[in-house]
């Protein structure tokens, strides 16, 4: 939002701080300011970045000056009291609202107006926050939504049907924009919900500025001041116009909130040692209006502040104004961390597993046929698993068959979750190798196995782990091995095999099995070969292991 000094100057009694004095304390105190430039017409444009939860009342010079002000302890001008307009004739026109969208709708019909340029103020107020003057009307408009946040709207009168004025979405109706031809038209303010003016603000063309203050929830409440600000404007610009008198239709007016906190409260959540004379002068300069019953105050919250809730949002607000900076830090009480049994054992198993040489998998909660079906579970499973072995059976095969990409000789696996049996949900575990397989409780798995769930091993750590992508083609295993002198090492034979395992080795060269005969000994390799953009053939692969094999006999060795 960008915020005119002078513009805002106007709204406080006393001098403000110079521009750079005043955005750090906008900084410190409030909201983010991102750039400041001079400007011709003598002023400093400061580009504030409002936080999301102060958009509803921040968005505008009016909502800025009273932060300003309470940030500072100034005074705020009430602008209103300079508004003149003239006095209302009676009206025909008649208002429907035809949505539950539509919170509120005001409208007044101003008869003999003359459109035409505006004056100097009104465009250098506009030009200075990178508005583009149009012409007297419509700038008045402008001039509202920018100086109190409130999106409003002026049409041709003759762009209603028998003085009816029908308010049937979330949008300004009958936007027919006044030109130099029109003379009668009717002053529109409005207030819409929120998440609808969001949705539905590209479909009907609403433009930025109106859908970043509608989206952003105002108050109903201020559509009044916006009335009569715009009729003040209308007014000046055109002084013989007939103003009739405003029809505003307010289905369900908002009832004003109030928010109870005690001073210990305020100090507890702070860490401060605030008195109750350092918080009524908190509220006094944000002109609170509140009771205090000794260290117990009610606060009427002002219609404008939707942000405030409750008492936990008076202690952001007191806490910012008195000032972050100025808080001792303290360390917050230590409860103690109850332990959690289950998770305990959990861990206990898990590294137990682990020492063992098993490797972890997760399957899905969610199988074809169980005890407890589910309303809306994936398609084809729809009710909750009684056990974990079927499902760790087809992980089981699914590794097995990848053992070599994963670089598993003895695939072991195993699995801690909850089943769902028709007792009731209860945690197990389940594991098998190639050899055997059970499932059973945790609280059997400890009780058996001699566990001690408070001294849990430390699980292996991983450092500088990076995943690379699968390849959507099936790779080629091939194993090689040779005899070689003993003594000759493991690792020179491997250097060898690398050094021409070409460029679509992917995994290995891996040593799998060994042995020593005759002074001799034996190697044996398994090397994983896969490419990314095809499916491999032998005459890929042939040619690599022919490499492979020459080097090896020219180092002496004999392939098996």
């Amino acid at each position: 939002m960008k915020i005119n000094y002078n513009w805002l100057q106007s709204y406080i009694a006393e001098p403000l701080p110079a521009p750079i004095e005043l955005a750090e304390k906008i900084i410190f105190g409030a909201f983010e300011v991102e750039n400041m430039d001079e400007i011709e017409a003598g002023s400093t444009i400061l580009d504030i970045k409002t936080l999301p939860d102060r958009n509803h009342d921040c968005l505008s010079h009016q909502g800025v000056a009273r932060e300003v002000a309470g940030l500072l302890g100034l005074t705020l001008n009430d602008m209103s009291q300079y508004y003149k307009i003239p006095d209302a004739v009676p009206t025909q026109l008649q208002v429907q609202i035809n949505t539950p969208l539509c919170h509120r709708y005001m409208a007044r019909i101003v008869r003999g107006i003359t459109v035409g340029t505006s004056p100097d103020w009104v465009v250098e107020h506009l030009q200075s926050i990178g508005v583009t003057s149009v012409n007297n009307i419509v700038d008045a408009y402008n001039i509202v939504m920018y100086d109190c946040g409130q999106p409003c709207f002026i049409s041709d009168l003759k762009s209603l049907n028998n003085n009816t004025l029908s308010v049937d979405s979330v949008v300004y109706p009958y936007n027919q924009v006044p030109t130099d031809q029109t003379t009668d038209i009717v002053l529109h303010i409005g207030n819409f919900n929120a998440t609808a003016v969001r949705k539905q603000s590209h479909e009907l063309n609403i433009p930025a500025d109106v859908t970043k203050r509608f989206e952003n929830e105002i108050t109903p409440e201020l559509c009044s001041y916006a009335m009569t600000e715009l009729s003040a404007l209308v007014a000046e610009m055109c002084p013989e116009a007939v103003f009739e008198e405003i029809v505003d239709m307010y289905p369900s007016p908002v009832s004003q909130s109030h928010v109870v906190f005690t001073m210990d409260y305020i100090n507890t959540k702070l860490g401060t040692t605030l008195s109750s004379t350092d918080i009524s002068g908190i509220l006094d300069r944000y002109a609170y209006e509140y009771a205090q019953e000794g260290d117990t105050f009610t606060v009427a919250v002002p219609y404008e502040r939707l942000d405030i809730t409750g008492p936990h949002d008076m202690v952001e607000e007191i806490g910012r104004v008195y000032g972050y900076n100025n808080i001792t830090p303290q360390m917050l009480p230590v409860t103690p961390v109850v332990q959690n049994d289950t998770y305990t054992k959990i861990q206990a198993i898990r590294a137990d597993m682990i020492s063992k040489g098993y490797y972890e998998v997760y399957n899905y909660t969610f199988t074809k046929k169980g005890d407890y079906e589910v309303a809306r579970g994936p398609v084809g499973k729809s009710a909750l698993r009684t056990k974990l072995l079927p499902g760790l059976e087809i992980s089981y095969e699914m590794n097995r068959l990848n053992k070599d990409f994963l670089e598993i000789d003895n695939m072991k696996i195993f699995e801690i979750g909850s089943v769902f049996p028709s007792t009731g949900e209860v945690v197990h575990v389940a594991w098998m190798d190639g050899k055997q397989k059970f499932e059973m409780s945790i609280d059997e798995y400890v009780t058996t196995n001699n566990l001690s769930p408070e001294t849990v091993l430390e699980l292996p750590g991983f450092n500088n782990v990076q995943f690379t992508e699968w390849s959507d083609y099936p790779g080629v295993s091939r194993d090689v091995a040779v005899w070689v002198p003993e003594g000759v090492t493991m690792e020179s034979v491997q250097d060898i095999i690398n050094k021409h395992t070409g460029q679509y080795l992917v995994r290995g060269p891996r040593l799998f099995d060994t042995f020593t005969k005759d002074g001799k000994t034996s190697y044996a390799f398994r090397m994983v070969f896969q490419a990314q953009n095809k499916t491999l053939s032998e005459s890929d692969i042939t040619p690599i292991m022919e490499n492979i094999y020459t080097a090896l006999r020219d180092a002496g060795y004999e392939i098996r």
